[in-house]
């Protein structure tokens, strides 16, 4: 679902998930933050799928769980273009951490 959006909403991302589907995807776990859109396209088309939010407490967590999608991505991406996305992921992920372990603001 790597492609440039002007929206992300559930349409939006229901419409590649159910073009996904029809190619073969049926994951057992669900990767997803927070995102409003994302969470009802995942509830939309694949509503039996456990959802594993990644926004989590404990920065130890964060690392591990960071460290362990770069894994599983840099073992399937056979694609230019989903390796080079990962590279930009290991090349921050400094940053990407400190972002995720800052305190987020409360409503």
């Amino acid at each position: 679902m790597l492609e440039k959006e002007e929206h992300r909403d559930a349409d939006s991302w229901g419409v590649h998930q159910l073009d996904m589907i029809d190619s073969g995807f049926q994951p057992d776990i669900k990767i997803s933050d927070q995102a409003k859109g994302l969470k009802k396209a995942f509830a939309d088309t694949l509503p039996k799928t456990e959802v594993l939010h990644l926004p989590c407490s404990c920065p130890a967590d964060r690392e591990e769980l960071f460290d362990f999608i770069i894994e599983e991505l840099s073992a399937i991406s056979d694609e230019t273009r989903i390796q080079a996305h990962v590279r930009s992921f290991v090349n921050q992920r400094e940053d990407l951490l400190t972002t995720a372990h800052s305190p987020q603001p409360t409503a």
